[in-house]
Protein backbone atom coordinates (compact mmCIF):
# COMPACT_ATOMS: atom_id res chain seq x y z
CA UNK A 1 0.00 0.00 0.00
CA UNK A 2 2.64 2.73 1.08
CA UNK A 3 3.99 4.40 -2.24
CA UNK A 4 0.93 3.37 -4.18
CA UNK A 5 -1.16 6.03 -6.16
CA UNK A 6 -5.26 6.62 -5.18
CA UNK A 7 -8.16 9.15 -6.60
CA UNK A 8 -10.69 9.97 -3.48
CA UNK A 9 -14.23 9.44 -4.75
CA UNK A 10 -15.64 12.75 -2.99
CA UNK A 11 -14.80 16.31 -2.50
CA UNK A 12 -12.74 17.49 0.91
CA UNK A 13 -11.63 20.41 2.29
CA UNK A 14 -7.51 20.09 3.82
CA UNK A 15 -8.22 22.20 7.27
CA UNK A 16 -4.72 23.45 8.73
CA UNK A 17 -5.72 22.84 12.31
CA UNK A 18 -5.37 25.47 15.19
CA UNK A 19 -1.75 25.68 16.78
CA UNK A 20 -0.64 22.98 14.43
CA UNK A 21 1.65 23.14 11.17
CA UNK A 22 -0.35 19.83 10.35
CA UNK A 23 -3.67 19.59 7.69
CA UNK A 24 -6.58 17.13 7.96
CA UNK A 25 -8.70 16.14 4.88
CA UNK A 26 -12.57 16.88 6.33
CA UNK A 27 -15.74 15.80 4.70
CA UNK A 28 -18.25 18.14 3.54
CA UNK A 29 -20.10 19.52 6.89
CA UNK A 30 -17.40 17.71 9.41
CA UNK A 31 -16.27 19.57 12.18
CA UNK A 32 -17.29 22.77 10.96
CA UNK A 33 -16.55 22.34 7.31
CA UNK A 34 -18.77 23.77 5.03
CA UNK A 35 -21.44 21.56 4.13
CA UNK A 36 -21.30 22.11 0.09
CA UNK A 37 -18.04 21.68 -1.16
CA UNK A 38 -16.94 24.95 -2.36
CA UNK A 39 -13.62 26.87 -3.68
CA UNK A 40 -14.27 30.13 -2.14
CA UNK A 41 -14.30 28.78 1.27
CA UNK A 42 -9.97 28.24 1.11
CA UNK A 43 -9.10 30.81 3.80
CA UNK A 44 -12.18 30.71 6.18
CA UNK A 45 -11.89 30.15 10.31
CA UNK A 46 -14.06 27.07 10.93
CA UNK A 47 -13.95 25.35 14.77
CA UNK A 48 -10.66 23.54 14.45
CA UNK A 49 -8.66 25.60 12.00
CA UNK A 50 -8.60 26.75 8.93
CA UNK A 51 -10.00 25.84 5.18
CA UNK A 52 -6.24 25.61 3.53
CA UNK A 53 -7.42 23.86 0.73
CA UNK A 54 -9.78 21.70 -1.43
CA UNK A 55 -9.60 18.49 -2.63
CA UNK A 56 -12.25 18.02 -5.62
CA UNK A 57 -13.46 14.48 -6.55
CA UNK A 58 -10.79 12.34 -8.71
CA UNK A 59 -7.68 14.35 -7.03
CA UNK A 60 -4.92 11.73 -7.16
CA UNK A 61 -2.79 11.24 -4.08
CA UNK A 62 0.16 8.63 -2.80
CA UNK A 63 -0.11 7.15 0.59
CA UNK A 64 3.13 8.15 2.11
CA UNK A 65 3.35 6.04 5.72
CA UNK A 66 0.25 4.56 8.05
CA UNK A 67 1.03 6.21 11.77
CA UNK A 68 -0.67 4.35 14.89
CA UNK A 69 -1.62 6.14 17.58
CA UNK A 70 -2.12 4.40 21.23
CA UNK A 71 -4.74 6.32 22.49
CA UNK A 72 -5.53 5.90 26.18
CA UNK A 73 -8.21 7.37 28.30
CA UNK A 74 -9.35 6.62 31.74
CA UNK A 75 -7.89 2.91 31.41
CA UNK A 76 -9.05 2.46 27.95
CA UNK A 77 -6.36 1.74 25.46
CA UNK A 78 -7.45 1.70 21.59
CA UNK A 79 -4.82 1.51 18.29
CA UNK A 80 -5.81 3.74 15.73
CA UNK A 81 -3.58 3.48 11.85
CA UNK A 82 -3.58 6.56 10.38
CA UNK A 83 -3.00 7.32 6.44
CA UNK A 84 -0.80 9.72 6.16
CA UNK A 85 -0.97 11.10 2.28
CA UNK A 86 0.34 13.62 -0.11
CA UNK A 87 -1.61 15.30 -2.96
CA UNK A 88 1.77 17.59 -4.03
CA UNK A 89 4.57 19.14 -2.59
CA UNK A 90 2.49 21.83 -1.09
CA UNK A 91 0.24 19.59 0.20
CA UNK A 92 2.11 16.68 1.69
CA UNK A 93 1.97 15.04 5.07
CA UNK A 94 -2.11 15.28 5.19
CA UNK A 95 -3.75 13.64 8.06
CA UNK A 96 -6.63 11.27 6.34
CA UNK A 97 -8.32 9.28 8.74
CA UNK A 98 -11.34 9.62 7.34
CA UNK A 99 -10.36 7.67 4.16
CA UNK A 100 -10.30 4.60 6.34
CA UNK A 101 -12.90 1.54 6.29
CA UNK A 102 -14.15 1.68 9.96
CA UNK A 103 -15.08 -1.91 9.73
CA UNK A 104 -11.57 -3.14 9.81
CA UNK A 105 -9.94 -3.95 12.75
CA UNK A 106 -8.21 -1.10 14.96
CA UNK A 107 -4.85 -2.46 14.71
CA UNK A 108 -5.59 -2.89 10.82
CA UNK A 109 -5.78 -0.53 7.94
CA UNK A 110 -7.62 -0.58 5.11
CA UNK A 111 -9.19 2.51 2.68
CA UNK A 112 -12.82 2.80 2.60
CA UNK A 113 -13.64 1.81 -0.95
CA UNK A 114 -16.56 4.22 -1.13
CA UNK A 115 -14.18 6.89 -1.01
CA UNK A 116 -10.95 5.44 -2.36
CA UNK A 117 -9.54 4.16 -5.40
CA UNK A 118 -6.42 2.78 -6.51
CA UNK A 119 -5.34 3.65 -9.93
CA UNK A 120 -2.41 2.04 -11.93
CA UNK A 121 -1.14 5.30 -14.33
CA UNK A 122 -0.37 7.62 -12.02
CA UNK A 123 -0.10 11.41 -13.13
CA UNK A 124 2.13 12.47 -9.87
CA UNK A 125 5.93 12.49 -10.27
Amino acid sequence: MIGRHYIVLKDFYLVRLSGSSGQVLRFCGQNGAPKEFDKSKVGKKIAEGEIAGVVPQYTEFKLIKIEKYDLVDNSIHVVILVPIISFSPRYSDVSASVLRNENTKMDDFKFDNDLVKEVQDSILK
